[in-house]
């Protein structure tokens, strides 16, 4: 979601820098204009937490891995992009976690206390877990996510959603 600080008000400029005001004034990209970007010098992303050795943990949507995957698929970034995650330093895990396929990994963590580079290096993911963008990603609303499935699978997807449980008077629980 690209923001362009020339078309904000000055007043926008700190909400314009958190997570929902990039959602809120920026715009969300088709794929086309996705690859037009062309190649990224240095990917920068927050985590949850992030291991020493560069395993990234975000809120467990995915959306890290999946863009990684999609600028990977792209040709946008490859395995020597630099990754950077910023986070605070009770944010790194001193724990030996062996990363999925899927899962995007920093090359360097910077937090307040300093900055660690994370060696070895872990593998980066070469590009879409296809299974996993059938899912839940399918049918997201996410313009390039969207370009993107129907670019590489052009059949129509069911509609897959997250299930919603009620109460009813004839049952306990049940799906809706």
């Amino acid at each position: 979601i690209p923001l362009d600080p020339a078309g904000l008000d000055a007043a926008d400029h700190r909400l314009a820098a958190t997570l929902d005001g990039m959602e809120q004034l920026g715009r969300r990209l088709s794929l086309a204009q996705v690859r037009d970007l062309g190649t990224v010098d240095l990917v920068v992303s927050g985590a949850v937490a992030v291991t020493r050795r560069g395993l990234h943990f975000g809120g467990g949507d995915g959306f890290f891995d999946l863009e990684w995957g999609l600028l990977r698929h792209c040709g946008l970034v490859t395995s020597r992009t630099p990754v950077v995650v910023v986070v605070h330093d009770c944010q790194v895990l001193d724990a030996d976690i062996r990363p999925g396929p899927h899962d995007a990994v920093a090359d360097t963590v910077i937090t307040p206390g300093g900055i660690l580079t994370c060696a070895p290096p872990l593998a980066k993911p070469d590009g879409i877990f296809w299974d996993e963008l059938r899912g839940i990603w399918a049918n997201s609303g996410i313009p390039y996510v969207r370009d993107l499935v129907a670019e590489l699978d052009p059949d129509p997807l069911p509609r897959v959603t997250r299930p919603r449980w009620h109460r009813s008077e004839e049952h306990t629980s049940e799906l809706q």
